[in-house]
């Protein structure tokens, strides 16, 4: 029977341990995505400017533009810095493919900020690969309270270390 170690868990704290065997349980194998190379690489940064071509030195300045912009086996960098949406990838962005998905990466300190309680983001296009993508809530003052999500209705989907839920309207969400 597995142990349990620590006092119990309570608001703000960290979570019990759960120890089979003396070790945690159950055991979370790493999780390492195996990126294809990208036939392209693009940038943005919130500090770019709008006369950025997407290279490092000179990136977009507008997420919701580079989005749409990029083509199967391109790679999108989110630089540093908060991206305020909702964003999404829809009807104007294109598909990946199976064999050339569309990759978006987060750099340390790239935060996806919602301006009110919508969506920060939401796919309805297939093959995108999001990783180390940060999620911050917004507020409303309609509707108190952070909520922060990302709505997916896409064929393929990889988002690492995600949890995917269904609401009552059949919407997937990913938080």
């Amino acid at each position: 029977m597995p142990a349990v170690a620590g006092e119990p868990a309570s608001p703000g704290s960290s979570p019990i341990a759960i120890l089979l065997d003396g070790r945690p349980f159950p055991q979370k194998p790493a999780f390492e995505p195996v990126l294809q190379k990208p036939r392209r690489t693009f940038y943005v940064s919130p500090a770019g400017k709008a006369s950025g071509d997407g290279g490092e030195k000179r990136p977009w300045n507008d997420l919701q533009a580079a989005l749409k912009s990029l083509r199967p086996g391109d790679r999108l960098v989110l630089l540093p810095g908060d991206y305020t949406g909702p964003f999404g990838v829809d009807e104007t962005c294109r598909d990946g493919t199976a064999e050339a998905p569309i990759q978006l990466l987060g750099r340390e300190g790239a935060v996806l900020r919602a301006s009110d309680r919508s969506a920060v983001l939401s796919v309805t296009k297939a093959h995108w690969i999001f990783q180390s993508i940060h999620i911050v809530p917004g507020v409303s003052s309609q509707a108190p309270g952070p909520q922060a999500k990302m709505l997916v209705d896409a064929a393929e989907l990889n988002a690492p270390q995600a949890w995917i839920e269904r609401d009552d309207d059949g919407n997937r969400t990913i938080a």
